[in-house]
């Protein structure tokens, strides 16, 4: 609980003598359980929030932490978060760029889909105008405006993805490249 505090807040863990500590330190018990002399911990943070930790122990002599071996850990460390993060964004750019061509992909089949289901409409109203009339049969008027009526419904779908995949991919927008090149 003390060390995670301290990193918590940002700071290093610098312990070059565990037996030093007092008996009722809460990580005394736990360190010299482990034969640990002497520690040293960075906190490893994404923004102020404490992601993880990266550290050093001695287990056969205690030693004192040069501000060196703090730095390198600290280095260490923001490599470290650096690298997840830019996998994360890269991760992230593959999913919008699949989403991106799924979305593409969905339109073009929809736009087809579409003129085919105006194909079939314009043939069954012509049918129906051409072939009902008085003395038709009944189930022959029916079926044509079940299948008018199922055609109106498959339109309605392929109107939906339509529209759904005309609201994917990026916004196009100005970068200012020096400023993202140093963020």
């Amino acid at each position: 609980p003390e060390c995670a505090r301290i990193l918590n807040a940002g700071a290093p863990v610098v312990m070059p003598r565990v037996s030093e500590l007092s008996p009722e330190h809460p990580e005394r018990a736990f360190l010299e359980a482990q034969s640990i002399r002497s520690m040293l911990l960075v906190p490893v943070m994404e923004g102020d929030a404490l992601s993880g930790f990266v550290g050093f122990d001695a287990v056969r002599n205690e030693r004192d932490w040069s501000s060196a071996e703090v730095r390198f850990l600290q280095v260490f460390g923001s490599l470290m978060i650096s690298t997840i993060e830019r996998d994360r964004a890269y991760a992230e750019m593959m999913a919008a760029r699949q989403r991106e061509m799924i979305g593409h992909l969905a339109s073009g089949v929809a736009h087809d889909f579409n003129n085919l289901l105006g194909v079939i409409d314009a043939n069954v109203y012509y049918l129906h105008e051409t072939v009902t009339g008085p003395g038709t049969d009944p189930e022959i008027a029916q079926v044509l405006e079940e299948t008018h009526s199922a055609i109106g419904q498959a339109k309605v779908v392929t109107s939906g993805i339509l529209s759904l995949s005309r609201t994917g991919g990026f916004p196009a927008q100005r970068v200012a490249v020096a400023d993202a090149v140093s963020e």
